[in-house]
């Protein structure tokens, strides 16, 4: 899919979608503790639909922060960061830096290269 102006990648790839379901892209080879978190977030999150998923995220202060009705511009990467470590905090009442929450940032294309897709 092309890259659509303002849009990261990511989005980009699976945009249009609407509630079609995203295609099977193969299983991906994780160490332990990346497959765990993935794991525990497909556990929290299968229930919701593409529009449900949307919806959560757009309750969210980032995407609020960068909505515009006439298209969202990209959300920074720190502000995501911040975000998501004041919400790990929040519901685990461990600190982020914790070895349990350790994690990397990847491109879209550097997860799928990982990932084999």
């Amino acid at each position: 899919m092309e890259e659509r102006p303002g849009r990261p990648s990511v989005n980009a790839e699976l945009w249009g979608r609407g509630v079609e379901p995203i295609p099977d892209l193969g299983e991906a080879v994780l160490p332990g503790d990346e497959r765990e978190a993935v794991d525990r977030v497909w556990e929290n999150y299968r229930r919701y639909s593409a529009w449900g998923l949307s919806d959560l995220t757009h309750d969210d202060a980032p995407w609020k922060n960068h909505y515009h009705p006439d298209g969202t511009e990209e959300i920074p990467v720190g502000e995501l960061s911040d975000f998501f470590k004041t919400e790990y905090e929040r519901l685990t009442g461990e600190p982020a830096g914790s070895a349990s929450a350790s994690a990397r940032v990847l491109t879209a294309d550097q997860l799928k290269q990982e990932l084999g897709w």
